[in-house]
């Protein structure tokens, strides 16, 4: 197995699929999906698409946009 790059740290490994997807259930956060890293060949959990990923930082750094919420 190779050592994991800079691409990996910071990321959960998880040894199957399933793993990786009980952990993005627990997220609860759109946009997610589990892939095999071909780095480290374990399991990730990430983004669909970059800007996503990117407001979800955001998001947990400084709340979510007040524009973007739901009107009561």
């Amino acid at each position: 197995m190779k050592p994991p790059r800079d691409d990996c740290r910071g990321k959960k490994r998880h040894h199957n699929r399933a793993g990786a997807l009980i952990h993005m259930r627990k997220l609860q956060e759109p946009g997610m999906h589990p892939y095999k890293c071909p780095q480290c060949r374990k399991w990730h959990i990430g983004h669909t698409n970059r800007a996503d990923g990117i407001q979800s930082r955001l998001n947990r750094l400084i709340g979510p946009d007040p524009k973007t919420l739901p009107q009561h």
